[in-house]
């Protein structure tokens, strides 16, 4: 049995470019989810769900010698079902 109401807008990106041996690739999901409680009609913020996860990825190729690459993958905090806000973070390769 579903308890509670959810309502959700967002968008998302995903993106690409290359320049020579450059390129680039870019995903984003931004959400605004929201729920309310059984029998309430205030709608707050949604546990677990970040606003916005990302991820960042340039690389580039020397041709024959080698490619370089650096990524960056992220979200932003988190309201835990417990009712505490989990910092976002992100890793990087």
């Amino acid at each position: 049995m579903i308890d509670a109401k959810y309502k959700s807008t967002g968008a998302e990106l995903f993106a690409t470019y290359q320049n020579g041996g450059f390129s680039m690739v870019a995903n984003a999901t931004y959400s605004k989810a929201t729920r309310a409680g059984a029998g309430t009609t205030v709608f707050t913020r949604s546990p677990n769900l970040p606003d916005l996860s990302y991820t960042l990825s340039a690389n580039y190729d020397f041709g024959d010698m080698a490619t370089f690459g650096i990524n960056t993958t992220g979200q932003t905090s988190v309201l835990g079902d417990d009712g505490n806000v989990y910092p976002g973070s992100a890793t990087f390769g």
